[in-house]
C-alpha cells in the first residue's frame, strides 16, 4: 500500500514570487493549442536567434512540486522546431517570412537541476545543421545562471515551405 504523501500535492504558490517577464520577451504571438495550455510563454527574438522563457507556474510541477520533465520535453521540442522552422526569423507578416515544415524524429532530453514555482526559465535553442531530409538542434534551459535541462532533436524535413508565423 501506498503511503499517503506519495501522493501529495504542493499548496499553490502564495509568495510574492517576482513574475516580472524579462525586458525584451514578449508573449510569443499564435503559439499552438498545445503550447496556450502549458503557457503563458515567451519569446525574445526570431528564427535562430529567439530565446524563449516561462515561468514555473504550479500547473507545470509533478507531485514532488518541482517543474515535471514532460513540460521542459515539450517547451524544448517546441523551441527547437521554432529555431529550425524559421531559418532567418521572418515572421510572416508580409508574406516572406516563409517557415520550412518540419516534424520531430527524436528528441533527448538530459534534467540536470530541478526548478521550482515562480523560477523563470530561458530556453536557448542552437540550430546545428539543416539538410534536405533531416535538421538537428540543441537546447539549453536556463534558471538564472544555473543549467536546468538540455535537449538535442532530430527533425525530418518534409520539403514544404508555408507562409506564416511557425
Amino acid at each position: 500500500m501506498l503511503r499517503a504523501s506519495v501522493f501529495a500535492v504542493a499548496p499553490a504558490m502564495t509568495s510574492t514570487a517576482d513574475l516580472t517577464v524579462l525586458a525584451g520577451f514578449e508573449k510569443l504571438v499564435k503559439p499552438s493549442p498545445f503550447l496556450t495550455m502549458l503557457g503563458p510563454v515567451y519569446a525574445r527574438g526570431l528564427g535562430p536567434s529567439m530565446v524563449m522563457g516561462f515561468h514555473v507556474g504550479h500547473h507545470h510541477l509533478n507531485r514532488r512540486g518541482i517543474l515535471h520533465g514532460g513540460v521542459v520535453a515539450s517547451l524544448a521540442d517546441a523551441a527547437l522546431g521554432y529555431c529550425l522552422a524559421d531559418p532567418v526569423g521572418g515572421d510572416g507578416k508580409d508574406g516572406k517570412g516563409d517557415v520550412i515544415a518540419m516534424s520531430t524524429a527524436s528528441l533527448t532530453v538530459d534534467f540536470i537541476a530541478s526548478a521550482g514555482e515562480g523560477d523563470w526559465i530561458e530556453i536557448t535553442p542552437q540550430g546545428l545543421r539543416t539538410g534536405s531530409r533531416l535538421a538537428f538542434a540543441q537546447a539549453l534551459f536556463h534558471r538564472g545562471d544555473r543549467l536546468v535541462a538540455r535537449a538535442s532533436a532530430v527533425f525530418a524535413v518534409l520539403g514544404a515551405r508555408v507562409t506564416g508565423p511557425v
